[in-house]
C-alpha cells in the first residue's frame, strides 16, 4: 500500500502483518517495473490534481503485472459524497471555497476544503484506453461510481 502519510503506513504495516505500508507520491511510485500483480485503487484518482493524472495512469500500468481495478465517484452523479452535499461539483471553484469557509460539510468541517476534481468515464477512458470502464449503479439510473479495470 502506497500513501504521503507517514502516519497511516506506520498504522497499517503494525496492523496488518501481511501489507507492506510504503510512504510515496503514487504518481511516482517507488516500485520497480511490473512488481505487483495487480494495483487496486478506490476513490484516490479523484484527489490526484487534473495536471498529475497522466503521471498516476501510467504509473499503475508500469509497475501491474497483470492488470489494475481502479474505482471512482462518478462525475454526473448528482450527489458529491465527499461533501454529502447535492452538486457540489458543478460550482465554480471560488464559491466552493467561500462555501466551505462558514460551513461544515460532510467529512470536512467548517473551514477545511480539499479541490477533488470528479472524473467522467471518458476522461477515465483517456487515462486508461485499454481498460474497460463501467459505471455501478446503485440507487439510480445514474451511475454513482465509476470502474476501470485490465
Amino acid at each position: 500500500m502506497i500513501d504521503l502519510d507517514r502516519k497511516s503506513m506506520e498504522t497499517i504495516s503494525r496492523e496488518f502483518s501481511h501489507v507492506e505500508g510504503i510512504v510515496g507520491d503514487a504518481c511516482d511510485m517507488p516500485l520497480k517495473d511490473k512488481s505487483v500483480d495487480f494495483v487496486f485503487s478506490n476513490a484516490v484518482i479523484e484527489h490526484i490534481d487534473k495536471e498529475r493524472r497522466y503521471f498516476f495512469a501510467n504509473e499503475i500500468r508500469r509497475v501491474a503485472r497483470k492488470g489494475y481495478f481502479i474505482t471512482t465517484p462518478n462525475f454526473y452523479f448528482p450527489f458529491k459524497l465527499h461533501y454529502l452535499c447535492p452538486f457540489f461539483q458543478y460550482l465554480p471553484e471560488g464559491f466552493k471555497k467561500f462555501f466551505k469557509k462558514y460551513f461544515s460539510l460532510g467529512h470536512y468541517g467548517k473551514g477545511a476544503y480539499e479541490k477533488i476534481d470528479l472524473l467522467t468515464k471518458k476522461e477515465l477512458k483517456t487515462l486508461f484506453p485499454e481498460g474497460n470502464i463501467l459505471g455501478l449503479k446503485i440507487t439510480s439510473f445514474i451511475p454513482e461510481t465509476l470502474i476501470c479495470w485490465k
